[in-house]
């Protein structure tokens, strides 16, 4: 506790040791954390405002230290959140409330800080902090709200160099970084088998199961987190090389092989329930005559539990039969049983370190090359920042670096710090030694805000026992005189009905062990008013007289049956009911109809129960969020796109052509899947049948054209433009399709697959071949999709009680209340690092006590997540789960467990039982009863209709259902496009052999144009070598006399004083035009352009040899073309005369156009 003591005597029935009202007293310890000029540890309960403190104590630091003369920069305070939401909501609260006193009055501003901080400020102070918000908005870089992450981003930034990383890194993100590790994991196996450790991975391998279970166990480990294979094989008193054989050997050289003889004999009816283990001692006698070390395995059958563990004495002691054959059994079996024991201890030890020995090679190999990658491409991943910031920040050799950061930094606040975990305390803890041993005239502090029963995230890294640790080490480190602990007991969110329930469950010591090791947990409602409502519903079993013919059932359906499929639809049904019949209070004392978005599902884990709720809530019209929290590649819907790509690039894929055609996306049933699919002859592809039954199935004429259509696009232009095309055709649209089946939560899942494909198109070619491999790939990464659905949603919110962590919800289901306890760790922490958890059924000492030490810790957590999810309700809280097949009562299974192994259901069922009569039993007709607690509220409250709602539900136009009609796709058409330059001939009529003999005129052609281009502006003199070495660069492989006649037949027209105004300064070069004919878009390029004050003049090279020598010769196609511009420059100059003219290169020709013969060449071309 801190040396002034906790505050906070009121505990839910009365004061002990103060005499104020619980407001009063809140208000008072808010006002004392916020003190500026000290630093504090709060402890906040779940609900209790400590945003709201933090904000306070921002602002305090703002204006109470500028009260005594000085103006506190901003950028000297850094407020620490655990999450990148949580720094904006503080941030966006924090602008809010200065945005406001800006323009607020003095007298308003003046009670507006006296309601806030408890004392009226003086004129000078209400003028600075008007000035709060310009101060805040013009601080470079902003105020310094954000993550521990990007606190250290932020640093490394400034000082590259010293941290020893690369200037200018790029962090990467989870996805990146998973795709990272499995291409390092895979390059580390390959690495290893070169190495001759080619069966590590086939160890590593039979300990996970599955190739990706071997990826996914280790993602989230390195190879420094294991305790060295050394210091295991020294703890386990086994060398790792040991033969197994030999020590089954060795054990059975030191056994009494008499004592096994004499006990295979006893006779079945004599042995009775020891009859299968004379049999094992039978068998093991029979190899252990013939030297077989199995002979091993058969005795640990016979004289061990099935867990290789000693049995009881009683057991060992046999029977009175037994005991009268063999008197001695007792202590010949314990003999026996402890030698087999130690043995099975020793071999287990072999396989752990062989096993561990693996992994650590495999982790360490992934680690190098991982590094290595990063190095060479400049990245740095989450867990680098961390520790490259603490390296920077404890390093001796930069005192300068400390000196120039305790300037910068006067005033730390660290926000959620149960949730910090042991490398982020290595970052904070320089920082706040820094603050803390600071004696100077300004004062400096630090301000740790959290709540140790809120410790929900130790996968992450998060250690409950290090909340109540580094208090006391701030608390060792501050001024007596300048720090204070204090605890928020007040609840700002929930009703006291619910927070009775909460405070019940927790009351026995072993309930609270891991929460509150010192004092009950005590919470008090704001508003005690506030109706409340806690019910804990009987757990759905199986119907044990449903029977169903297993031939016709799906093998992996839930059956109806099903307790998770009961418990499902029991809640959409609940949920359908309340929404709109229920009333939701609102903040302000007002009420409304209860909406969907008041509701919140809160589990476990996303097991069976999750998806079956979603399920069950979209198929009774629901809207929901979808599930917060999936694995891109199991999202049905991206499956199902992702089978229309396969199906694209492989028409003989019947599969995907099957998913494609069940999908949303058309529909059909079973039946005529079947009848599609059977009975084909060898060879004929299901889409055949389809293409040949879509004549007399509209249906099926539909799908054909939509693949038909969106294959060509995808073919054509990407795998972006065949996916929009099945998501945006049709009537009605994929989307809605998805929607009508799946529900709104598939959007964010479309959405990111999208993504995915610009991205990849970004990056490689546009190929529909190349975009399905790189999906599949992705299905090996595991890539995770976060769904955070905005409260001004009204949809049903499911998640686990991790993803919730933060949020509130007038109603809340914990729907899997039933699920235990259950330790499912791949590593486990043991004395100097973490060790391989082992499988059940292997035993040894070293483990047990380690996996003891992990079960117990997980059963802390446990609990600890039940409290998180019982405080995320404001009014209503439910409890409810499954149950097995058992002929008890499940309910009274559950309550009568001990409060350290019981399941969430059981807590709050034995908290219910203690609270006695408060509790009623309410039942409905055919249900089971429920037990209430409830409080009701006696006011009256003002109906406030639902305004969201009712926008939501205001009338939506038919157009959005309505296929958009089909946009043409604009080209643009180039006069000389569809003319060959040379040979006056359309190209799509040109032959193959025409088009390689025209290829000599066309590079001719080229030619010339660039030397008109580039000779008239060069001075006479220059013209002819310039021109020459133009030709020999460009065209060095044509006889060199061919090019000098080429150079002589462009000079020959420059210098034709016929031609000077055509290649004067003045003359325009190679003049774009565009405009339109009707509605198509005409775009082309004129090769000389004069413009006179009243008349226009275009001129256009012709190369042909021979030319034509009159007008009625010219190709129709040349005449089209310099019609087409003819009537550009008639757009683009109204009023001037336009006349246009070709040039005969070949014989210095030009030839003025009539416009009466343009004319009626466009005419024709139209």
């Amino acid at each position: 506790m801190g040396r002034d003591g906790w505050v906070g005597g009121w505990r839910g029935g009365g004061m002990t040791n103060s005499a104020l009202d619980p407001l009063a007293e809140t208000t008072a310890i808010q006002q004392t954390v916020s003190d500026p000029r000290r630093s504090a540890w709060l402890s906040a309960n779940a609900g209790s405002g400590k945003t709201h403190v933090l904000i306070g104590r921002v602002i305090r630091l703002l204006t109470d230290l500028a009260d005594g003369g000085r103006e506190i920069d901003p950028s000297s305070i850094l407020c620490l959140t655990f999450t990148n939401a949580a720094a904006a909501e503080m941030k966006n609260r924090l602008f809010d409330i200065l945005g406001e006193w800006s323009l607020l009055s003095d007298e308003a501003l003046s009670d507006a800080l006296t309601t806030r901080f408890g004392r009226s400020p003086a004129a000078p102070s209400l003028m600075r902090t008007r000035r709060l918000f310009a101060r805040a908005l013009d601080t470079p870089g902003g105020l310094r709200v954000q993550t521990i992450h990007a606190f250290c981003e932020s640093l490394l930034r400034q000082f590259p160099l010293e941290a020893g990383v690369m200037p200018g890194f790029s962090v990467l993100d989870d996805a990146e970084y998973a795709a990272l590790i499995h291409r390092c994991r895979w390059q580390a196996l390959r690495a290893l088998q070169a190495e001759g450790f080619a069966g590590d991975h086939l160890t590593v391998q039979e300990k996970f199961s599955q190739e990706s279970a071997v990826m996914k166990a280790l993602a989230g480990i390195e190879a420094s987190d294991l305790m060295p294979t050394e210091d295991l094989i020294e703890q386990l008193g086994e060398g790792g090389d040991s033969d197994v054989d030999d020590i089954k050997r060795h054990c059975l050289q030191t056994l009494d092989r008499e004592f096994v003889r004499q006990f295979s004999r006893i006779a079945p009816d004599i042995a009775k329930g020891a009859k299968e283990r004379t049999f094992r001692a039978r068998e093991a006698l029979s190899a252990w005559e013939a030297d077989d070390p199995s002979a091993f395995d058969h005795l640990c059958s016979a004289f061990l539990k099935a867990d290789g563990q000693r049995p009881a004495d009683k057991t060992m002691a046999g029977n009175k039969d037994i005991r009268g054959i063999l008197p001695s059994v007792a202590a010949e079996w314990a003999e026996l049983a402890t030698a087999l024991e130690a043995a099975r201890h020793r071999i287990t030890a072999c396989a752990i370190i062989r096993t561990h020995a693996a992994t650590e090679r495999l982790l360490r190999r992934t680690t190098d090359f991982c590094r290595a990658e990063k190095a060479r491409r400049g990245l740095l991943d989450y867990d680098d920042l961390v520790a490259s910031a603490a390296s920077l920040l404890t390093r001796t050799d930069h005192a300068w670096l400390q000196f120039k950061l305790s300037h910068g930094l006067h005033h730390l606040l660290v926000d959620e710090t149960q949730d910090t975990g042991p490398s982020q305390w290595s970052v904070l803890n320089p920082l706040r030694q820094a603050l803390l041993a600071h004696n100077g005239e300004v004062p400096k502090t630090v301000f740790f805000v959290g709540d140790r029963k809120q410790s929900i995230y130790a996968f992450q890294g998060a250690d409950a026992d290090l909340f109540e640790r580094e208090r006391a080490e701030t608390e060792t480190l501050a001024s007596r005189d300048h720090f204070v602990s204090r605890q928020l007991f007040l609840s700002f969110r929930s009703s006291q009905a619910i927070l009775d329930v909460v405070d019940e469950s927790f009351t026995p010591e072993e309930a609270r062990r891991g929460l509150s090791d010192d004092a009950p947990i005590r919470h008090v409602a704001a508003k005690p008013d506030l109706p409340g409502k806690v019910e804990l519903w009987p757990l759905e079993r199986r119907d044990e007289t449903l029977t169903e013919d297993p031939w016709s059932a799906p093998v992996d359906a839930v059956r109806p049956e099903h307790p998770t499929r009961k418990l499902a639809k029991r809640l959409a049904a609940d949920i359908k009911k309340r929404v709109g019949r229920d009333d939701c209070i609102l903040k302000n004392g007002d009420k409304r109809p209860l909406a969907y978005r008041d509701i919140l599902l809160l589990c476990q884990t996303r097991g069976p129960i999750f998806h079956e709720v979603l399920r069950a809530l979209s198929e009774a019209a629901i809207p929901t969020a979808g599930a917060d929290r999936l694995p891109l590649m199991e999202d049905i819907a991206v499956r199902d796109l992702l089978s229309a790509l396969r199906f694209a690039v492989n028409h003989e894929d019947d599969l995907s052509l099957a998913e494609l055609l069940k999908s949303p996306l058309v529909g059909i049933d079973d039946d005529l899947l079947f009848a599609l699919a059977h009975g084909r002859d060898q060879g004929v592809t299901l889409w055949s049948r389809v293409r040949e039954a879509a004549g007399s199935d509209d249906r099926l004429a539909a799908a054909v054209a939509m693949i038909e259509e969106a294959e060509g696009t995808g073919h054509a232009s990407g795998p972006f433009a065949l996916l929009s095309s099945y998501l945006d055709g049709g009537q009605p649209s994929g989307w809605l399709r998805f929607h009508r089946r799946l529900g709104l939560g598939v959007d964010l899942a479309l959405e990111e697959l999208l993504t995915d494909a610009i991205a990849f198109e970004q990056a490689e070619p546009r190929s529909l071949v190349g975009f399905v491999h790189y999906l599949e790939r992705s299905l090996s990464d595991g890539r995770i999709i976060k769904r955070d659905s905005e409260d001004t949603e009204d949809v049903v919110r499911v998640m686990t009680v991790h993803g919730a962590k933060g949020r509130e919800a007038h109603t809340v289901y914990l729907i899997d209340a039933n699920k235990p306890s259950e330790l499912k760790a791949d590593f486990i922490k043991g004395d100097g690092g973490k060790l391989i958890c082992p499988p059940s059924g292997v035993s040894h000492p070293l483990l047990d006590l380690a996996k003891e030490k992990a079960k117990a810790r997980e059963r802390e957590e446990y609990r600890r997540r039940l409290y998180v999810g019982m405080t995320r309700a404001e009014q209503r809280l439910v409890i409810t789960g499954t149950a097995g097949t058992s002929k008890d009562d499940p309910e009274a299974v559950a309550e009568a467990k001990p409060p350290a192994e019981a399941s969430w259901y059981g807590l709050v069922a034995q908290a219910m039982t203690r609270l006695g009569e408060r509790v009623e039993r309410q039942s409905s007709p055919g249900e089971a009863p429920l037990r209430v607690l409830s409080v009701a509220s006696s006011r009256d409250r003002r109906v406030q209709p639902d305004k969201a709602r009712q926008s939501a539900a205001s009338a939506i136009p038919n157009w959005l259902f309505r296929a958009a009609d089909r946009e043409v796709e604009e080209r643009t058409l180039a006069p000389s496009h569809a003319v060959d330059q040379d040979q006056g001939r359309s190209i799509s009529t040109i032959g193959p052999l025409a088009m390689v003999e025209g290829q000599g005129a066309r590079r001719r052609g080229i030619l010339l144009h660039g030397l008109f281009e580039r000779l008239p502006p060069l001075a006479p003199a220059q013209r002819r070598p310039l021109g020459a070495r133009y030709l020999a660069c460009h065209g060095g492989d044509i006889p060199a006399e061919e090019r000098a006649r080429w150079l002589e037949e462009v000079l020959g027209i420059l210098e034709n004083e016929a031609f000077a105004e055509v290649f004067s300064p003045a003359a325009k070069t190679e003049m774009a035009i565009a405009g339109r004919l009707g509605n198509r878009r005409i775009s082309g390029q004129i090769d000389r352009l004069v413009l006179r004050e009243e008349e226009v003049v275009f001129v256009d090279f012709k190369t042909h040899r021979p030319p034509p020598r009159r007008v009625e010769d010219v190709e129709s196609a040349t005449l089209s073309q310099m019609a087409l511009y003819h009537m550009l420059l008639r757009q683009r100059f109204p009023g001037r005369r336009v006349t246009g003219a070709l040039l005969w290169t070949y014989t210095a020709q030009l030839m003025p156009l009539p416009e009466a013969v343009l004319l009626s060449a466009l005419e024709k071309a139209l």
